[in-house]
């Protein structure tokens, strides 16, 4: 082999090197893909139908997970939802989170999955109800089953909070 063809196939060798390390370093998770649209909150009773629009979402707080709504009251709220179990997130025509289920701050139950929770004055988007520290000897089962259930949905969180973010309603 001539020296030109080794020197040649050894800089090709280089660059295929660094442009493969250059695209194993991307990280696809660290973008937040925002889906086209707004923001919807639905029922399905025996059509799909909004219950809860963008521009009625007044802030929510990542801290304490409340939702706040523009003028609608708790009583308003549970009016539009007539009694279902299930609410359902979009952007667009995107579904976010599988179904949500409702819980109202009365509930004995438990619940270790992501939540939308009414009690007689405000609204909560949670991973579950109630509050961990209020299961005793159960915490820990529990902790961990919400972990890992938060864990499944952490994307749909992210897209969620970024959607709220980049619209100015995210609570200070």
């Amino acid at each position: 082999m001539s020296k030109v063809f080794v020197a040649k196939f050894n800089l090709f060798s280089f660059i295929i090197c660094i442009l493969s390390i250059s695209l194993c370093s991307c990280n696809d998770d660290d973008s937040i893909v925002i889906p086209e649209g707004v923001l919807s909150i639905k029922k399905f009773s025996n059509k799909l139908e909004t219950v809860l629009s963008d521009s009625e979402i007044k802030s929510f707080n990542i801290e304490t997970k409340e939702l706040n709504f523009n003028k609608l009251t708790i009583a308003d709220i549970k009016h539009r939802i007539n009694n279902l179990d299930t609410l359902l997130f979009y952007i667009g025509d995107e579904m976010m989170f599988s179904s949500i289920s409702i819980v109202a701050t009365s509930s004995d139950g438990i619940f270790n999955y992501l939540s939308f929770i009414m009690d007689d004055s405000k609204c909560y988007l949670a991973d579950g109800y109630p509050s961990l520290d209020t299961l005793g000897k159960n915490e820990e089962k529990n902790k961990k089953q919400r972990e890992a259930n938060a864990q499944k949905i952490k994307m749909e969180w992210d897209i969620f909070i970024e959607y709220l973010r980049q619209r100015g309603k995210i609570a200070k």
